[in-house]
């Protein structure tokens, strides 16, 4: 059974992402930026997309940051299935990522390292994937039946 691969337009609709992000990373990621126009997206480029928009806009960090280690980054998350990247977290370094088990403990060394639990990430994807809509908050007064009126 042949993998399921997803399109530009599907992963920018799944990742929520304006299309000129999407033409601003082909041009500055190198895993995207070598690859033709029109190839399709693993799962597992999914879930490095969604990492990087994770680190670009939860802690504001420019994805031209990145280059170094975004093979890597693409290498690492297409490198397992889903439910084994889920048990982990993406640890990026100035210059590797790495996977590492949720349970186990981070060894720092000097410079900075960005953390990123995949499990969430993962589950965004899925309910993106299966088309999930979030909860409707309840009515702060609910519906009531009036009498009185035509029918």
């Amino acid at each position: 059974m042949a993998a399921v691969r997803f399109t530009q337009v599907q992963a920018r609709e799944i990742l929520d992402l304006p299309e000129e992000t999407v033409r601003h990373w082909r041009k500055v990621l190198p895993p995207l930026a070598k690859r033709p126009r029109r190839t399709p997206l693993s799962h597992g480029d999914l879930v490095a997309l969604a990492a990087i928009h994770q680190v670009v806009q939860g802690i504001a960090i420019r994805v031209s940051a990145l280059v170094a280690v975004a093979e890597d980054i693409f290498a690492t998350c297409n490198s397992r299935s889903w439910p084994a990247l889920a048990a982990c977290y993406l640890e990026i370094a100035a210059s590797h990522s790495a996977l590492k088990s949720v349970g186990s403990t981070p060894m720092l060394k000097a410079g900075a390292v960005i953390l990123i639990p995949l499990a969430p990430l993962i589950d965004e994807l899925g309910q993106g994937l299966l088309g999930v809509e979030k909860d409707q908050s309840e009515l702060r007064f609910p519906p009531t039946l009036q009498h009185g009126g035509k029918r």
